[in-house]
C-alpha cells in the first residue's frame, strides 16, 4: 500500500514538474482580426520562449499560413498569414510542435462592423481652424508648471515662454468651434517636448 502511495506521489511530482515546463505564448499582436477587410494578408506577432525552436501549422480552412518569419529574438516569430473570402469568423488553432510539446494558440478572427463605413475623411467642404493648444486656452492649470521638466516658466508676456494652453481647454471650448462653423480641428503635433526653453509648440 505504501508503495502504491509512494508511486502516485512520484508519477504527480513528474507530472507537475512536466507541465510548469510547458511553454506558454506570451505576446500577440495584434490580438486579434477581421474578416473582410482590402488586404486578405496578415502579419502575426508571437511571443513566446524559444518559440523558432517550434515547427507551425494552421490545419482549419479559411486560413493559409504562407511563411513564418523568424526575428532576431529567438522568442518572436511573424506569422505570414492570408485569410480567405470563404472564412467565418471563430477561433483558428495555430499549432506550434517540437518533440517536447504541443502550443496551440486559438486565434480570433471577428467579424467587421459597418460603423467604419460611417467614417468619412476631410475633403474641400470642410472648414478647418489650425491652432496651437499652449496658446489657445488653459483649462488645466495644475500642470502650467512641472517641476520635472526642463522649461518651467509659464508667462504668457513672454513670446518664447509657455501660456498654459492645454488639451481640456481646446475640449471646453467645442461651443466656440461649432459657433465658428468649424468642422475639423488641426493641431500642432501633441507630444512631451521637455526642451530647456520655448516647449510651448509640443
Amino acid at each position: 500500500m505504501n508503495k502504491c502511495i509512494g508511486f502516485i506521489v512520484i508519477f504527480l511530482l513528474i507530472y507537475v514538474t512536466a507541465i510548469s515546463q510547458v511553454a506558454n505564448i506570451e505576446r500577440t499582436e495584434p490580438p486579434f482580426w477581421w474578416l473582410g477587410m482590402k488586404n486578405p494578408e496578415l502579419q502575426l506577432l508571437v511571443k513566446m520562449k524559444n518559440i523558432q525552436d517550434y515547427k507551425v501549422q494552421v490545419n482549419k480552412p479559411g486560413v493559409l499560413l504562407k511563411k513564418v518569419i523568424k526575428a532576431d529574438n529567438i522568442n518572436y516569430v511573424v506569422l505570414k498569414l492570408q485569410i480567405s473570402n470563404n472564412a467565418q469568423s471563430g477561433e483558428y488553432p495555430i499549432q506550434f510542435l517540437s518533440n517536447k510539446d504541443t502550443i496551440i494558440l486559438n486565434y480570433e478572427l471577428k467579424e467587421k462592423t459597418n460603423d467604419s463605413l460611417a467614417i468619412q475623411g476631410i475633403n474641400s467642404s470642410d472648414f478647418i481652424y489650425l491652432l496651437l493648444p499652449d496658446r489657445f486656452s488653459n483649462g488645466d492649470t495644475s500642470n502650467d508648471v512641472i517641476k520635472a521638466m526642463n522649461d518651467s516658466i509659464f508667462s504668457r508676456d513672454s513670446l518664447l515662454s509657455r501660456h498654459g494652453g492645454d488639451i481640456k481647454g481646446i475640449m471646453e471650448h467645442l461651443d466656440y468651434f461649432k459657433e465658428l462653423g468649424i468642422t475639423a480641428i488641426w493641431t500642432t503635433p501633441v507630444f512631451e517636448n521637455n526642451q530647456l526653453f520655448a516647449s510651448y509648440h509640443g
